[in-house]
């Protein structure tokens, strides 16, 4: 997971990143960040230049910023822990029934 507050020159976000969020303002410093060629993952562009509270040199001590950023991490734990759960879990052997095996009767 990548996060960016204000980022001036972002280069494109590589494949082997899942995540990405990216608070920007447009006010001549901050730029949106864009997905590189063989980007696969997510990716958010936050523009906050209507916020008049943050800066360039305060957008990252931002307590209601840093508040989002938890709960992504904590989104994100959550849907990977759930998808490796889920993938790791074996199936139950199917049950033989009477007619499946001939033996049996």
């Amino acid at each position: 997971m990548l996060v960016s507050f204000g980022a001036t020159n972002p280069r494109p976000v590589p494949k082997n990143v899942l995540h990405v969020v990216n608070f920007f303002q447009q006010n001549g410093f901050g730029k949106p960040v864009s997905p590189g060629p063989d980007f696969k993952g997510e990716l958010t562009n936050i523009d906050l230049t209507a916020e008049t509270g943050l800066s360039h040199t305060t957008i990252e001590k931002s307590p209601r910023l840093h508040a989002m950023v938890m709960r992504k991490i904590t989104t994100v734990v959550e849907k990977d822990l759930a998808a490796r759960t889920k993938g790791s879990k074996k199936k139950a052997p199917k049950k033989k029934t009477a007619a499946a095996n001939p033996a049996a009767q």
